[in-house]
């Protein structure tokens, strides 16, 4: 257990160096990095928040019930959260060079494997945070607060990282089947 949290660690924060661009890894450009992806997912969320607040403003005046919000965000959500996905589990999975590395030094194949699952589960979850949160915020300035859609809400951002990167994993898969076919597997990939 202890391996896959410190596998999991370092796959998070080769991601978070990825994402940024940044390849050095001291501690202040950690923290310039993690500075600057709080910075970004915050633009991000308030953008986001704001376009579902005239969104919720117009539902509520035109037909009375702001909740058609909650579905819009999380159809957002889980479309950005399956695109990305399919984008990184290429890299994740397919792409890595550090798995004959891993395997050779004592840590158990599911470590590595659980791993890279839990540090891709991260990153979507921060992805679907990123909108998932706004639009709850959104839905409760406009409805009423109650448990049940408390619960909804905590479930929700929960799980819809887990779903939307199943389906993602799974299509990446097929993409990956279908480029390893054809001699230019860049182009299919990307594509």
């Amino acid at each position: 257990m202890k391996n896959t949290i410190n596998l999991t660690k370092i796959y998070f924060k080769e991601t978070l160096n990825n994402h940024l661009n940044r390849s050095n890894s001291n501690k202040g450009s950690l923290t310039k990095n993690i500075l600057s992806f709080l910075a970004i997912f915050l633009l991000v969320a308030v953008c986001i928040g704001y376009s579902l607040y005239g969104t919720a403003s117009g539902l509520k005046q035109l037909i009375g019930d702001a909740s058609g919000v909650i579905i819009l965000g999380l159809i957002i959500s889980l479309v950005m959260v399956i695109m990305l996905t399919v984008f990184d589990a290429q890299g994740y999975f397919y792409k890595s060079k550090d798995y004959e590395l891993l395997q050779s030094l004592p840590i158990k194949t599911t470590s590595i494997i659980t791993a890279k699952y839990l540090s891709s589960y991260i990153v979507s979850f921060v992805y679907n945070l990123m909108i998932a949160l706004p639009t709850f915020v959104v839905y409760f300035i406009f409805e009423q607060v109650t448990f049940a859609s408390m619960i909804f809400a905590i479930i929700g951002v929960v799980l819809l990282p887990a779903y939307s990167q199943l389906i993602g994993s799974l299509l990446a898969w097929v993409v990956n089947i279908i480029s390893s076919k054809f001699k230019n597997k860049n182009i299919i990939r990307n594509v």
